[in-house]
């Protein structure tokens, strides 16, 4: 295997490569996404261990959205149970991957309450109390952008390593020594594309939300365009 060190614009193109193939099966990239969706928020109805388990087998489910545009990309048709495509071929690695990114971000987590970010309350609802948090963190806004990048640096040093065990029968260990190395090789295209997906998410909001349905599966074929361009068996 073979990193290719891409420029800055391939970033660009990553998502121009995305939004082509999504127009090409709109329905089915739309059904893909809702299903992700579903089962996603259906994890946070799990009792005590549901946010975890939702956290831990996002890498599985994305895989099966990189199995799906390879489908695509190879005239192949696919539905919404390729979105558990990843369970079925490569599982146990992905779900691995999945703890190990809980785990990285229970570290930032951690962190941020050893510099003083305030705890979260809960009013007589169930709900996050919103006012009082805000007071809290008067004077303490850096802390949410210092969570936010940490938080954004490993979802990129992690970026390839779904595609490459979605597609590859190898263990997570070798799948983040060629994950890590993809990053520091190709750091500007990424850093490129994560701009450039933060101003489609954001306008993708100020349309009722409905622009999400289109920036998300976006997001998730991007996977497959960056690991395809960066990536040669």
């Amino acid at each position: 295997m073979q990193v290719i060190d891409v420029s800055a614009g391939s970033g660009f193109t990553w998502i121009k490569q995305a939004f082509a193939m999504f127009l090409a099966r709109p329905g089915s990239w739309i059904s893909l996404a809702s299903m992700w969706f579903l089962v996603t928020i259906g994890c946070l109805f799990i009792p005590a261990i549901g946010p975890a388990i939702m956290i831990m087998i996002q890498p599985a489910l994305f895989a099966g959205f990189v199995l799906a545009a390879r489908e695509q990309a190879e005239d192949r048709p696919f539905t919404v149970a390729q979105l558990f495509g990843g369970f079925r071929f490569n599982g146990r690695a992905l779900v691995t991957l999945g703890s190990i990114t809980l785990l990285t971000e229970l570290v930032v987590v951690f962190f941020l309450d050893l510099l003083g970010f305030p705890r979260i309350t809960f009013a007589a609802n169930g709900l996050p109390d919103m006012p009082a948090l805000a007071k809290a963190m008067e004077g303490k806004t850096w802390l949410l952008f210092t969570g936010f990048g940490l938080l954004v640096l490993i979802k990129g040093v992690l970026w390839f390593a779904t595609p490459l065990l979605a597609t590859h029968d190898m263990r997570p260990g070798h799948a983040l020594r060629w994950t890590f190395y993809a990053f520091i090789a190709n750091l500007l295209p990424l850093f490129m594309f994560g701009v450039l997906m933060m101003v489609i998410f954001f306008i993708g909001t100020l349309t009722w939300g409905l622009g999400l349905l289109v920036a998300f599966p976006i997001y998730a074929i991007a996977h497959f365009t960056s690991y395809r361009q960066v990536f040669r068996d």
